[in-house]
């Protein structure tokens, strides 16, 4: 076995005289015998990593009798709160040629971004508190200086949207392509550090918007996945404040209605969300082509969306953005042409992340305009986070 200096033996396997197969408190604790077999103890473990940076060595021997050795660069265990995490394994040196390598440890996409990597694809991360297998997410490392976890991306409405408590739950959809990543691994995530909420559009004429707020955060499934949102950032954003009717609101799926409204908007939509206030009432009368879109009063309203379960449509084009949806805002009357009337300084209305989004070019007041539906759709978006 290689000598070392000035180490910290956290634990020694030579001849199996001490049994490893042990339980939580024992493993908490630690076991064995100090000048033979043992383990120090996750607690012990957790308070030495966590007051400097420290190198990981492991010394090993293998069965031709020969010895070698990895080190890593960082080495840090979480405290029992967070089920003593392993993380920021960083890079090693050896002195063998193949040896077992520990597999890097990441909290978020901007961790996987710190340590080096620029190309977009899927990461495995564990989050902090996050007891079960690491996960799988998209990462976005392209867009704002990198380091996105995407939460929700939807394109082509090739995966269905229309999932209960459960679906929304645990998430669904393909990675590379729609998804919603679920909202127990979106709380872990939002709760082990302060993120960014990020949310990308694009219209069918192929202009990029995008919204970002200095906060997002979920609660835990016993408070509902309430709803904690930031200031909007109206200096380096191209659209308005679109979640500001979502701030506070617990989630809703079609098989449970939280929402405090008096009808389940995630059942009329099809869909989960965090649903703001339904200022209109959503009826649907046959129609084969696009729809009314009015308030309760029969006047044109505004922001409205397009729920789910109607068809998307084609030859669009992805891009990312950040923003939100409120439930049923306007009316909706399959009708043969969209009608939309806005007295907003804005390019455009959107709601997000459980609904559809519909992007209308500003109009002066009271002046109203048609457009067929496969004008009036905004296709693809997706919401991220960063630190």
């Amino acid at each position: 076995m290689t000598s070392m200096r000035n180490t910290s033996v956290v634990q020694r396997r030579r001849d199996g005289a001490v049994s490893f197969n042990r339980g939580w408190e024992e493993y908490r604790e630690g076991f064995g015998f100090l000048s033979n077999d043992f383990w120090m103890g996750n607690e012990k473990l957790s308070y030495i990593t966590n007051q400097a940076s420290y190198t990981l060595r492991i010394d090993m021997v293998l069965s031709n009798g020969s010895s070698v050795y990895v080190e890593y660069d960082a080495f840090r265990v979480s405290d029992e709160w967070n089920n003593y995490s392993l993380f920021s394994v960083g890079g090693n040196t050896e002195n063998a040629s193949s040896v077992v390598n520990f597999t890097e440890v990441f909290t978020d996409c901007y961790d996987v971004y710190q340590s080096g990597q620029r190309q977009d694809g899927i990461y495995t991360i564990l989050p902090l508190g996050w007891s079960k297998e690491p996960f799988p997410v998209p990462c976005n490392m392209s867009i704002d200086d990198g380091g996105w976890t995407v939460l929700q991306r939807r394109v082509n409405d090739s995966v269905n949207f229309n999932h209960n408590w459960e679906g929304y739950k645990h998430g669904f959809g393909v990675l590379d392509h729609e998804l919603w990543l679920g909202n127990e691994k979106i709380y872990f995530l939002t709760n082990q550090k302060d993120y960014e909420l990020r949310l990308d559009m694009v219209n069918v004429n192929e202009d990029a918007y995008f919204a970002k707020y200095n906060l997002f955060r979920i609660s835990s499934e016993s408070f509902n996945y309430q709803l904690t949102v930031g200031d909007y950032d109206a200096s380096s954003t191209t659209g308005f404040d679109a979640m500001d009717q979502h701030r506070g609101r617990l989630f809703s799926t079609p098989d449970r209605d939280n929402d405090g409204i008096n009808r389940n908007c995630a059942l009329n939509t099809s869909c989960g969300w965090w649903f703001g206030n339904d200022q209109g009432n959503l009826r649907q009368d046959p129609g084969p082509d696009a729809f009314k879109l009015t308030n309760s009063t029969g006047m044109p309203s505004a922001p409205f969306g397009i729920p789910p379960r109607f068809p998307l449509l084609s030859n669009t084009k992805s891009c990312p953005m950040r923003a939100a949806e409120n439930c049923a805002l306007g009316e909706l009357t399959p009708a043969g042409t969209g009608l939309y009337n806005s007295n907003r300084a804005s390019a455009f209305d959107v709601l997000l992340l459980g609904h559809r989004n519909v992007l209308a070019n500003t109009q002066p007041e009271a002046e109203q305009f048609t457009m067929p539906l496969e004008r009036l759709w905004l296709i693809e978006f997706s919401s991220t986070i960063k630190l």
